[in-house]
């Protein structure tokens, strides 16, 4: 009896360190797999897994590190399919990019860069298509597509963003050709006007008062708001100095249409360029005594041209500067065919910053009129606010 109590001893002894030098050897295989996981070894650490789970198919560390090794092994492939279709991009070989964005997506759908790409890609090979169907066919027939699938959507993101990064895509436009409210303007003004005259009647020959001015423009929706009209009117109440008195009062009015083209398209801010044809108003009224001015009223056709450029952005790109500009504007009356009638020139010079809808101006604007000998001048500065479409 004492015999058998010994060999059943001996058995459970072997059978207890037989089942500890196992468990010893699969909790250092589980450590060398996560030692090669966060080496970024993925390779290595499936197989070491693998083998481990070949040993011991229930060890629940094992197969949850298993899965983790997969989802960060295909997080790896998607992020390399991800910058190999970048490189397509910047090639302008987008279908082949569409095919590595796809797969990447595939592998891993948690990739937010690969999708933001997917789905700007269409938007740039739509641009692509249409440059190639402005150099080969001037007449505006569609030319032959660039090959993006139609799957791709239309979407209008133009960048993707990875951990809070913007990822550009090179050729991508980031907004629309014609920039944001630029379809109409409506802009009142404040000035601080002086008015000369080298024949005025008066011994001081120099009066002033604040003045002001409404002005409103508006493209059309078709060829890119190239086309549009504009109407913009001012007074000026005027006294002498020294007298608190308001002795004549201007009124001045324009009725305008506008035609405008655009250079540097291809950058952010664009240069605009455009003519105006005009009919133009002139009357004064002398509330206190005739003849203190020689013209009282005057009107007909005139013409003129306009100019506005962010000038500074183009050398200092800054924030600031992308919403701050200059515009000016030249108009000149001449009535042919009423002999020695008068002609008249306006100019503006002005300085501008849009904030989201608004516009805030400066500028400085001179009103001449002239007739042999006579000459008539208001000159003011003006501060304006504007509201755009």
């Amino acid at each position: 009896m004492e015999l058998i109590k010994r060999i059943c001893t001996f058995c459970l002894i072997v059978t207890a360190a037989g089942s500890v030098v196992p468990a010893a050897g699969i909790c250092q295989d589980i450590e060398t797999a996560r030692e090669l996981l966060s080496n970024e070894k993925y390779e290595e650490a499936l197989a070491e897994l693998e083998k481990l789970l070949e040993a011991d198919g229930d060890n629940l560390d094992a197969i949850s590190l298993l899965n983790e090794v997969e989802r960060m092994s295909k997080k790896k492939r998607s992020a390399v399919l991800t910058e190999k279709a970048l490189g397509e991009i910047e090639n302008r070989r987008f279908e082949t990019a569409y095919e590595y964005l796809e797969q990447a997506i595939i592998i891993d759908p948690e990739n937010e860069t690969a999708r933001r790409l997917f789905l700007s890609l269409y938007e740039v090979g739509e641009i692509e298509e249409e440059s190639v169907a402005l150099a080969k066919t001037p007449e505006g027939v569609p030319a032959a597509g660039t090959g993006v699938p139609a799957e791709a959507g239309a979407a209008a993101t133009a960048g993707a963003v990875e951990e809070g990064a913007a990822a550009e895509v090179p050729g991508a436009v980031t907004e629309e050709k014609t920039p944001q409210y630029d379809t109409a303007l409506i802009r009142v003004s404040a000035s601080y006007t002086f008015a000369d005259s080298n024949k005025l009647d008066y011994l001081d020959g120099r009066v002033s008062l604040l003045g002001a001015r409404v002005d409103a423009r508006y493209y059309l929706p078709f060829w890119d708001r190239r086309i549009g009209a504009s109407l913009d009117y001012t007074v000026y109440p005027l006294k002498t100095s020294g007298d608190s008195r308001i002795k004549f009062v201007v009124h001045r009015a324009n009725v305008s249409a506008r035609i405008r083209t655009y250079f540097f398209e291809e950058a952010e801010r664009r240069l605009t360029v455009g003519a105006k044809l005009n009919y133009h108003f002139f009357t004064l009224s002398n509330l206190m005594t005739e003849g203190a001015y020689n013209f009282k009223q005057i009107y007909g056709p005139s013409i003129g041209v306009f100019v506005s450029d962010p000038v500074i952005y183009r050398f200092v790109k800054s924030d600031f500067f992308k919403n701050f500009g200059l515009e000016g504007e030249f108009d000149y009356l001449f009535l042919i065919g009423q002999g020695t009638a008068p002609s008249s020139l306006e100019l503006y010079l002005g300085a501008f910053y849009d904030l989201d809808r608004y516009r805030f101006s400066l500028g400085y604007r001179l009103y001449s009129i002239s007739k042999e000998s006579v000459n008539e001048n208001y000159s003011d500065i003006e501060i304006s606010a504007g509201y755009r479409f």
